[in-house]
C-alpha cells in the first residue's frame, strides 16, 4: 500500500534526523521532571496533571518534528521527484501523516513507566489513565495535521514552525475567551475550542461528541494540506 510505504520511509526519515532525538531527549527530560515534581507534592497516585503538561509540552515540540514533513524534501529538490512517481497527492499526505504519528507514539510511549511506577507504590484509577492516553493521541494527531498543513504551504521550515506554533497559541487563546466571556459567543468558543475536549479525557470521560470532534478537526487539517499539495503540484 502506497501510504504505508510513504509512512515507513518517513518515519526512518524522522528518526534519522538529529532533531527528533533532540526533541525525544526533552520531552523525556520534562516530563519526568514535571511527574516526580507533581507526585512529590500531591501524594497521590493520579496521572491528570502529568496529561495535561504532557499535552503543553507536546504543544511546543511537535511543530519542530512537523515542519519538515513537506518543507524540507521541497528544500531538497525530492519532493518533485516522488509527485512524479504514479502516487496521489491524498495518499503522499496521508503517509507522512502516519509516519509523523508514529513518532508521536514513540514519544507517548517514553511515559509508560509513570503509570507503572503508580500501579507499583499506589492505587490509581485505571479509567482516567486509559482515556488520558487516547486524549493525548488524539490531541497529538491534531498537532500533527496542523503543522503538516503549514508544512505544505511553504518552502521554508522555520517558517512552517512559526506559524504552526501561532495556530497552537490562536487555538489556546480561543480557550481563554471561552473560559472569561459569556453568553452565546462563549458557547461557540467553547465549542470550538479542542483543548477542553482534552480536560474531559484527562478526567476519564470518552465522549464520543469529544471523539468526533477532534477526528474532523484532524480530517479538516489533512484536507487543506491535501489541497495545499494539489494546488502547488498545478503551479
Amino acid at each position: 500500500m502506497k501510504v504505508l510505504a510513504v509512512a515507513e520511509k518517513e518515519f526512518r526519515s524522522i528518526f534519522l534526523s538529529p532533531l527528533a532525538w533532540w526533541v525525544a531527549t526533552a520531552f523525556t527530560f520534562l516530563m519526568g521532571y514535571f511527574f516526580v515534581l507533581i507526585v512529590s507534592f500531591t501524594r497521590q497516585a493520579d496521572m491528570r496533571d502529568t496529561f495535561n503538561n504532557m499535552l503543553v509540552v507536546l504543544m511546543f515540540l511537535m511543530p519542530l518534528i512537523t515542519m519538515r514533513l513537506v518543507a524540507e524534501e521541497r528544500r531538497q529538490n525530492t519532493f518533485e521527484l516522488l509527485l512524479t512517481t504514479p502516487i496521489r497527492d491524498v495518499e503522499v499526505i496521508l503517509g507522512k501523516f502516519v509516519g509523523a504519528v508514529g513518532f508521536l507514539v514513540f514519544l507517548i510511549a517514553l511515559t509508560a513507566p509513570y503509570p507503572i511506577m503508580l500501579y507499583a507504590f499506589g492505587e490509581p484509577e485505571s479509567g482516567p489513565i486509559i482515556s488520558g492516553y487516547l486524549g493525548l493521541l488524539l490531541m497529538g494527531c491534531a498537532l500533527v495535521a496542523i503543522g503538516l498543513f503549514f508544512s505544505s504551504i511553504t518552502d521554508s521550515q522555520m517558517v512552517a514552525a512559526a506559524l504552526s506554533f501561532m495556530a497552537v497559541i490562536v487555538i489556546w487563546l480561543i480557550k481563554w475567551g471561552a473560559e472569561t466571556g459569556t453568553g452565546l459567543w462563549t458557547r461557540v468558543l467553547s465549542y470550538l475550542s479542542f483543548y477542553d475536549r482534552f480536560d474531559e479525557f484527562s478526567r476519564g470521560v470518552i465522549d464520543s461528541s469529544g471523539v468526533i470532534y477532534l477526528v474532523s478537526f484532524v480530517a479538516f487539517f489533512l484536507y487543506l494540506a491535501i489541497r495545499s499539495l494539489e494546488s502547488r503540484s498545478w503551479r
